[in-house]
């Protein structure tokens, strides 16, 4: 089946062009792949969603030039997945079609709420026919299923290169030091005596706290900060997460220690310190899945890039140039 984030991207590209509101010309072929043709169109409805994170953050002929990098990108994929179809084809592989009809069931539940009627109306705005959607569909299932036969299949890690990996890269796998916090922020707007009533306020709050009274309900009764609804806690964050002031002065502590009162741009703070857990090294039994899965992925790409290649190389390609953007 298709994963959702791949779904996502096509259903964004096919529903997008139209509200775009920009003039393209996509009529004519980007390129020939054996006897079929992908026309500029369809480069253009599948870079979508990556052209308008790009329309976003650039302008002028930086965009332009990230414009045609992503539109030469696209057009490879759209290559590379023709030429998988057409090994589907060649090897007379079948895919059932209530597969595909329980996708197309799962994309119109999810996507427009179990009404058919809606899809057919989004369809129809971009002047595409429901059939050929379902085909579209169809051949991202088949691209999915190829991928898992021909890459998935074949991407194997050893236990020992699991290991070679984690020692030539322990440093990596290296858990930094962590505490866990309470803070109450009693502000101050730095006028004079309504500081120092302020700062008395924080030093009573202190004196409790240290004393011995529930900390965190101190924190919901006297606290402006953040978390302050939390009970004042921050959870466990690495130390320089934490404002430099109260960074220095949770150095010192010893769990369950209150602080002093620390002066920081926005007020005074009380500190708590609940707990604290030491950098370390992971384990190579703590860090193996997590480089298993690494390992995994670029296995997967290097055994991708070859097959895909091998197509290409049996293949007749044209691609055909524009001046599109």
């Amino acid at each position: 089946m298709l994963k959702k984030e791949l779904l996502a991207v096509v259903l964004a590209g096919m529903f997008s062009l139209t509200a775009a509101g920009e003039n393209l010309v996509i009529d004519g072929v980007a390129a020939h792949a054996n006897e079929k043709n992908i026309t500029v169109g369809d480069v253009i409805v599948a870079m979508h969603p990556l052209r308008q994170q790009l329309m976003s953050s650039y302008g002028g002929e930086e965009l332009k030039i990230k414009l045609k990098e992503i539109y030469k990108d696209t057009l490879n994929v759209l290559i590379e997945q023709m030429l998988i179809l057409d090994l589907f084809e060649k090897e007379k592989m079948n895919l059932p079609e209530w597969v595909v009809d329980e996708r197309v069931d799962e994309v119109i539940k999810d996507s427009f709420g179990g009404d058919k009627a809606s899809l057919l109306v989004a369809l129809s705005r971009e002047r595409i026919s429901f059939e050929e959607w379902h085909g579209h569909i169809r051949d991202q299932i088949i691209v999915s299923l190829m991928r898992g036969e021909y890459v998935t299949k074949n991407a194997v890690v050893s236990p020992a290169f699991v290991w070679k990996a984690y020692e030539k890269d322990k440093e990596k796998y290296c858990v930094p030091e962590k505490v866990r916090v309470r803070i109450i922020l009693i502000p101050a707007d730095r006028t004079g005596q309504a500081a120092e009533s302020n700062r008395i306020q924080a030093e009573d709050v202190r004196k409790r706290a240290a004393a011995g009274e529930n900390f965190a309900e101190l924190a919901r009764k006297y606290s402006k900060g953040l978390k302050a609804a939390d009970g004042g806690d921050w959870g466990w964050v690495e130390p320089k997460m934490l404002p430099p002031e109260i960074e220095r002065v949770t150095a010192d502590l010893t769990p369950m220690e209150v602080s002093r009162v620390v002066e920081i741009r926005d007020g005074f703070c009380v500190v708590k310190l609940e707990g604290r857990s030491e950098e370390r090294m992971l384990s190579f039994v703590e860090a193996h899945d997590e480089i298993e899965r690494d390992l995994m992925v670029k296995e997967s790409k290097r055994i991708y890039e070859a097959w895909v290649t091998g197509l290409k190389q049996d293949a007749y390609i044209k691609i055909f140039e524009n001046d599109l953007f």
